[in-house]
């Protein structure tokens, strides 16, 4: 049973102080277009369907294993890392130019593990005894900083996780808590769900912007609703027929994954 100094004590931990206001920094440089780098791809889907197969399709892939499943890929570059910390120290620094792609497989496992950290650093039982709902939005604010960090390093991003089914809606989300599903789904330029079909073949069938979810439409209309054979080489032909709209462009790194330089 807590006492009232206890609780006041924890309260004052989150307490947003003057000196962390004075420390916003605004930004100093124009936003580039979402498409101006590789994209970044969420693949969900149930255990065991194929998920990290397709993450080993991608070419030179760091594969940021943290479901500890991925040892049966061949032609990858694995990682395990032994803590977040170590995560986020990597992702702070530019990579070495040899991984064409980083793979976080997958984002189900990253959320528990965020959890945990949230929670033992508290002092605390869950994330609910934090007060204020602090705990959850720490979590989303490290979720989402991962992902972007791995964004931010100009490869093709590609995250698994698994299948949550938004009741009456023809699109797919990460099996996470509501806001975080919302959150983590924003972030990437496409969703696709991974399909085993009855011959045993796999298939990415693309979500379709909803309306009443259109935080997990699929941002790249030359994907919207398709559904391709779960390879690197069927998305990029997929991706081949797109052009840009007026003010975007492809970068370098898209252009030679592509074979147009």
């Amino acid at each position: 049973m807590e006492t009232k100094e206890v609780r006041r004590s924890k309260e004052r931990e989150f307490t947003v102080t003057e000196e962390d206001v004075r420390m916003i920094k605004l930004p100093t440089q124009k936003h580039k277009p979402r498409f101006d780098r590789p994209l970044s791809i969420l693949v969900v889907g149930p255990p065991k369907a194929g998920k990290t197969t397709f993450v080993g399709t991608f070419p030179d892939v760091l594969v940021i294993d943290f479901d500890a499943g991925a040892d049966f890929l061949s032609d990858i570059y694995l990682w395990r890392p032994r803590s977040l910390q170590e995560v986020r120290e990597a992702l702070s620094e530019p990579l070495p130019p040899l991984y064409k792609a980083i793979a976080l497989d997958s984002l189900t496992t990253l959320s528990h593990m965020i959890e945990t950290e949230v929670v033992e650093r508290a002092g605390v039982e869950s994330l609910g005894d934090i007060p204020y709902g602090r705990g959850y939005t720490d979590v989303r604010r490290q979720m989402s900083e991962i992902i972007r960090m791995a964004q931010a390093q100009g490869r093709w991003v590609v995250a698994t996780a698994h299948l949550y089914l938004v009741p009456e809606s023809p699109v797919w989300t990460p099996e996470m808590s509501g806001r975080l599903r919302t959150i983590v789904s924003a972030l990437f330029d496409c969703i696709a769900y991974l399909r085993v079909n009855e011959d045993g073949t796999r298939e990415l069938v693309f979500s379709q912007f909803d309306a009443s979810h259109p935080e997990v439409g699929s941002r790249h209309p030359a994907l919207a609703g398709k559904i391709i054979p779960a390879t690197f080489e069927d998305l990029i032909r997929a991706l081949r027929g797109w052009r840009p709209r007026q003010g975007q462009k492809r970068n370098e790194h898209q252009m030679e994954l592509m074979g147009e330089k």
